[in-house]
Parts: C-alpha cells; structure tokens; sequence
C-alpha cells in the first residue's frame, strides 16, 4: 500500500469499469460490477485503519470526484431514460428506460434476470456514489483552497461539487437503496459542513436547502405521482438534526416556516387529484421533521402552527394533499399526545393531562376547537374530515378542574353528541367524562 498505490490502481480500474458500463451497460453489469470496486477504493482511502487512508493528493481527489460525478450521470440517464434533468420518473419510466438497455422489443421479450440485474446495478452505483461523496467529505478536512499536494483535506470548489452531486441524486432517483443510502450521506455531510469553523463551509447547508426549496416550487414537484417525497424529507431532516447542540438552531425555523408557506398555497386548478404538487410533498417533510428526535424538543413551539395547517388539508379537493395531511396527523399526534402505553385501555393510562398540553402547546385547545365549531356548521358532507381526527386527540385529554378551557372544549364537543356517526358519538362520550364541567352530569 505504499505511496497509495492500490488506490490509484483502483481509480484507474474505475475509470476503465466506466468506459465499459458507456458502451454496454448489460455485459459489464454481468462481468466487472463497477459498485465494487467504489466500495474497495471507499475502503481503502477513507477508513482510518487501512495503511492508504488519505494519500490521494488534490488532483486525485478531484479526479475521483470527476468520475463519481460521471457515473452518477451515466447511471441516471439509465434508469431515466431521455427524461428532462427535472424530472423525477417514476418507476413505470424507469423500468421502460431498463428495457430499451437490455434489448426489449414487441418481438423480443426481456428476460426478468437481466431486468433485475441492470436495476440492481444501477441503483448499487448510485448508492456507493453518495456514500463516497459523504464520506470524502466526513474524513477529510475541510480547507478553502488546500495545497495541491495535501492528502488530508477537500478544498470548498470539490466539497460544493460533492454537495450538488448528493442533491442531484436525492431528487431524481427514487429507488429505496438509494434513498437510504442519501440519507446516510447527507447526515455525514451536513454533520462535517456545520461543525465547521470556515463560514464558508457552514453556510453551504442553507444555501442548499434554499435551491431545494426552489425546486420544491418548480415543475420538479409535479413529475411523479405519490411517493412520500422520495429522498427529499430524509435529506433535509439530516441537515436540520445535524446542528451542532452547542449552536442555536438556524436552519429549523428557516425550513419550518418555508414549508409552512409552501404547504398553505393553493393547489394548481389543472392538476390531477393523485398527482403530487409543492403542497404534498411540503407535508411529508414536516412528517419527517416532526418524527426526528433529534428535532424534537425544538420543534415544540411550532407544533401548533404545523397541526393548524394540517387540519385545513383534510378539506383539499386533491387526494394526494389529503393523504400527505393524514400521514402528517398521524406524526403529530404522538408528538402532542405521546405514544399509547397501552393498546386497550380502559383506566385511563394513555391520557395527559389538558393544563400540560396547553403549557407546552399555546393556542392549541383553541385552534382545535375553532376548527371544530366550524366544522359543525358545514353542511356540504354528513362529516367534516377533521371532526374524527381533532375528537381523537381530545379523547386522551383528562381534567378534574373546571376552567374556561375544559367548558371550551365541552361546549364544542357536545355539539356532536347526536351526531349520525357511532364513532364520533363514542368518542363525544369519552371525552365528555374525562373532561370536568362546571355543571352535573
């Protein structure tokens, strides 16, 4: 391993593994599998125990970089097809885009093996590019403009290309292993660029998260149909939880409230029902961000603007709106509420107590309510869709203590006691003897 001798040799057999996947991507996937040598070179070069840890110099690096960057072109334009650069394919183009590799035609039907072998390569090449575009820059230092022949550091030029390599990755392909894969790799570099002391390398996380957000807002958004927003929520819930504990949260209320006013825009009139838009895939990364617990303490004082948005989804004309708001219920109401202790409970175990839900979440008793009393009055459907939700999260709220809060609750509540619906009556009943009034039963 001397002088990282083996390193180059593999750099070298990575380029040449290149060449062969540009010209037949089928025959080399079957005999020289390019992942491999990625996860040998990753191995070599980046783990701290191996006797060739860091002796690439700056042109190595950048020449390694180079090459991850066209391999992930490369790999994309496979399973996309001619598709545009914005444009997230789903996986009926991409299984069209594997058939026109392997030779599919009216008259020759693929074989299955090669189909799954051309996916399975595919997506492996993609997954070891982000774990190598992470990793270079969690093992190395990070440095404006190194000596060229330093072995130990990445200059800002090729940390800002790895950067945009993982971003590239992470909206266009959405295949689960490179999903997960992103993730792993957007934890390892946001974790590297923000305990940074260089401002240029710590500012990099929000200007990334500002081009995602423009991209959320473009025709990106509307590429696909439902996919919980792909390897989006992973990356930005790895940014936002990878702030150092010792610095107060900037990026937090920034993505929270870009998402907030994104999720609250108006749905396009020509868009189909179940197509995704801004507005879904904004609700499925506030899911992600209110399930992180690493977030989680932080994102109390939002919880109750983020359960007042999703509220006003449940009454959007768009199914994958309505969807996304019913998946981020259902983050929420552990967050307010926390978790069940026990499955069928009938003493009361899994309650909490109102004065601690409305000591940690201000405003939110009266947002419930509001919402409930409006959705009384309605008369377009026999029930309003947020009437069972906002009753569920109330049910596992208990007083002893007559106040102007619990008569609140009551007088909206019992509204619903005639209502059609056993559920909602059940859940009326429930709440009814679990809240005080100042009046007898």
């Amino acid at each position: 391993g001397q002088n990282g001798l083996i390193c180059e040799q593999l750099l070298q057999q990575l380029e040449e593994t290149m060449s062969k996947c540009a010209k037949d991507f089928l025959v080399s996937s079957q005999h020289s599998p390019m992942f491999g040598v990625l996860i040998a070179l990753r191995s070599c070069l980046l783990t701290s125990d191996s006797s060739e840890w860091r002796t690439f110099t700056q042109n190595q690096i950048g020449q390694l970089i180079g090459d991850l960057e066209v391999i992930t072109d490369l790999m994309l334009s496979f399973l996309c097809g001619e598709k545009n650069e914005l444009i997230n394919p789903d996986f009926q183009d991409i299984a069209q885009a594997i058939n026109d590799i392997i030779g599919d035609n009216e008259e020759d039907i693929p074989i299955p093996e090669e189909h799954q072998l051309v996916l399975s390569a595919a997506w492996h090449n993609l997954k070891e590019c982000s774990l190598m575009a992470g990793s270079l820059l969690s093992s190395l230092e990070l440095e404006i403009k190194p000596d060229e022949n330093s072995s130990d550091s990445i200059s800002l030029a090729d940390t800002v290309r790895c950067c945009e390599l993982l971003k590239k990755i992470t909206t266009r392909c959405r295949h689960k292993g490179v999903i997960e894969a992103s993730n792993i790799a957007s934890g390892l570099l946001a974790s590297s660029l923000l305990k940074s002391d260089i401002a240029e390398f710590r500012d990099l996380p929000e200007k990334i998260l500002q081009d995602l957000f423009q991209q959320l807002e473009s025709s990106w958004s509307k590429s696909s149909y439902t996919r919980r927003g792909a390897g989006l929520p992973g990356l930005i819930q790895k940014f936002v939880a990878s702030e150092p504990s010792s610095r107060p949260r900037t990026l937090l209320p920034l993505v929270v409230s870009r998402l907030v006013k994104i999720a609250s825009a108006e749905g396009e009139s020509g868009q189909e029902e179940a197509e995704d838009s801004p507005v879904s895939h904004s609700l499925h990364i506030l899911k992600s961000l209110v399930q992180d617990a690493v977030v989680a303490r932080d994102i109390t004082p939002y919880i109750t603007e983020i359960t007042s948005l999703c509220l006003e989804t449940f009454s959007s004309p768009f199914w994958s709106v309505r969807n996304a708001g019913l998946q981020l219920l259902g983050g929420l109401t552990p967050r307010i509420v926390g978790q069940k202790k026990m499955k069928d409970d009938m003493e009361g175990y899994n309650n909490v107590s109102m004065a601690e839900i409305m000591s940690r979440f201000p405003g939110l008793i009266q947002i419930l309510m509001t919402k409930l009393t409006q959705a009384h009055g309605s008369d377009q459907c026999l029930l309003d869709p947020c009437v069972v939700p906002i009753l569920t999260v109330l049910a596992r709220l208990e007083t002893n203590i007559s106040s102007e809060s619990s008569e609140l609750v009551l007088s909206g509540v019992l509204k619903y006691i005639n209502s059609p619906a056993h559920a909602v009556r059940t859940l009326v009943s429930k709440i009814r003897a679990q809240i005080c009034s100042s009046s007898p039963l």
